[in-house]
């Protein structure tokens, strides 16, 4: 096999792998899953947390301000045709299958966790922290 080969190998062993590299051949590594990385399955289970808290603040929101009080038009205007419950429901399980497909991507696209790292933050701060502070300032008056 000639210096420029490509050896594709989902079960590369060391010896293998030895004999490819003293050959000079190109090594080319299965990719593993996602669930492989730790990092990566933190923020997954970080943003799917953020998922489940931001639907029970919002279904709190809603209980004691009422539809008015969301702030998303898109998300007001579902509720009002559903209802409340479903529609949170719904929209947080369409928003968990996205965080869990990115996430799914997050090693073979090397800026995507840097990205949802940036999401958590901003997600965070416009999400959590005002339905919180809405609700404890409500809560405590």
């Amino acid at each position: 096999m000639s210096n420029a080969a490509l050896k594709l190998s989902p079960q590369l062993s060391p010896q293998n792998y030895v004999n490819s590299a003293a050959n000079s051949d190109v090594v080319v590594l299965a990719p593993t899953s996602w669930l492989a990385d730790s990092r990566i399955v933190v923020l997954a289970l970080i943003l799917v947390g953020f998922q489940i808290l931001d639907g029970a603040l919002t279904y709190s929101g809603m209980n004691t301000f009422g539809i008015r009080a969301e702030g998303n038009p898109l998300l007001r205007s579902f509720m009002q045709s559903v209802g409340v419950l479903p529609a949170i429901a719904l929209t947080k399980l369409v928003c968990i299958g996205v965080v869990i497909g990115l996430c799914s991507q997050a090693r073979k696209i090397s800026w995507l966790p840097t990205a949802l790292t940036c999401i958590a933050g901003v997600y965070a701060i416009a999400a959590i922290l005002p339905w919180s502070v809405l609700l404890i300032g409500e809560y405590l008056a």
